[in-house]
């Protein structure tokens, strides 16, 4: 192999692992952020954090307290809702901390009628195309509420969109209404009331934390502390 040859390798070696290490362009978000927010949902929940993902384009929904994923590679997809929720563990007023809160989460995969209609959805409503809320002069925000989330990425891009409340924004604002129905969509296809009860009913006793502000208690913690209750009453 001549001189030229062995240059001409050099440098497309070089060109295709530059490639294949280029970051992705991201926008929506701060890098920082993002980089935060995923790390502690892949030590959680076990997903692959989207800036790493090296398949053809996923794309995922999150909605408080279930994320819904679809995946593209090598012309498959794969899909699955996951429904989690934190213990609560009250203030420790010795240790003048928060305790660990353990994350309890259930997968449920997407069947293949359901993968059809949510690409379905995605596609058709150009949903991955409406600015993020945080660059929409008239989007309102507030504490309480719903905050749906969605992440989309592909070989080069990175794109973060989080709208809060769509439903209390001013009628003229198109974009809220376009989350709203979508989302009303997504939960219709895939039966994510269905889903979440299933995940809730199976939970061990306690207080779980949803979202960012609500707790659920469970049924069995209910039905425990009034059983409590009545002994302590007729205990003394």
């Amino acid at each position: 192999m001549n001189l030229k040859m062995r240059q001409f390798g050099l440098l497309l070696l070089i060109s295709t692992t530059l490639s294949a290490q280029s970051p992705k362009m991201i926008s929506g978000i701060d890098k920082a952020k993002i980089d935060l927010w995923e790390q502690e949902r892949a030590n959680e929940l076990k997903v692959t954090p989207f800036l790493q993902w090296k398949g053809d384009s996923a794309f995922r929904f999150f909605n408080g307290r279930q994320f819904v994923e679809i995946l593209y590679d090598q012309g498959k997809k794969t899909g699955r809702i996951i429904s989690f929720g934190r213990e609560y563990k009250p203030y420790d007023s010795e240790k003048k901390r928060t305790k660990p809160r353990k994350v309890h989460f259930r997968a449920s995969y997407l069947e293949r009628s359901q993968l059809v209609r949510l690409d379905s959805l995605i596609t058709g409503s150009q949903i991955r195309l409406i600015p993020t809320g945080d660059s929409l002069k008239k989007w309102q925000f507030g504490c309480d509420g719903i905050v749906y989330q969605m992440e989309s990425t592909n070989p080069k891009n990175y794109v973060f969109q989080s709208y809060w409340t769509p439903e209390v924004q001013d009628s003229t604002l198109i974009e809220a209404k376009q989350v709203e129905h979508f989302a009303v969509q997504m939960k219709s296809i895939l039966n994510l009331e269905a889903e979440w009860n299933q995940f809730i009913n199976h939970l061990p006793s306690g207080a779980y934390f949803v979202g960012t502000m609500s707790v659920v208690t469970t049924q069995r913690t209910f039905q425990h502390n009034v059983k409590a209750f009545w002994r302590r009453m007729f205990s003394k």
